[in-house]
């Protein structure tokens, strides 16, 4: 199941790179003034893409999962407050020499499969919406 249309764009970054942004801006923060800092990834993922990568990731056949986009809302959202479209300006943070390690696809990458690790630890099963929904009812 998947939240609005597939189209909201967002820039998705891995929380390493977040973390070392942060530990970056902690160290030039007694030389420098209070500056603002996005932190982010070059260009934006959209939603479906980003359900295309953890289909991938989490080692299932794309063509057997069953995509279901929820609709959204009038601003194209995915839920109420729901920005459709976030591409930051990562320059004031770049010129400071932080750049992330991660692409955006890869922080998805390690996301989905650091989950689907702890599920199959934890004896999870790695189930479709429509496996859930057929076990539940």
């Amino acid at each position: 199941e998947v939240l609005g249309d597939g189209r909201q764009a967002k820039p998705y970054i891995d929380v390493d790179d977040v973390v070392a942004a942060m530990v970056l801006a902690d160290e030039m923060a007694p030389a420098a003034p209070l500056t603002i800092l996005n932190v982010g990834t070059a260009g934006t993922l959209s939603v479906s893409r980003v359900a295309e990568l953890v289909i991938d990731a989490l080692g299932l056949d794309a063509g057997s999962v069953e995509r279901v986009y929820l609709g959204g809302t009038p601003g194209g959202g995915g839920w109420a407050g729901d920005t459709p479209l976030v591409d930051l300006d990562t320059s004031a943070l770049r010129a400071l020499g932080w750049a992330p390690r991660h692409s955006a696809e890869d922080a998805i990458r390690r996301a989905a499969r650091g989950t689907r690790d702890r599920l199959v630890r934890s004896g999870a099963p790695l189930l479709t919406a429509a496996e859930r929904r057929a076990v539940s009812s």
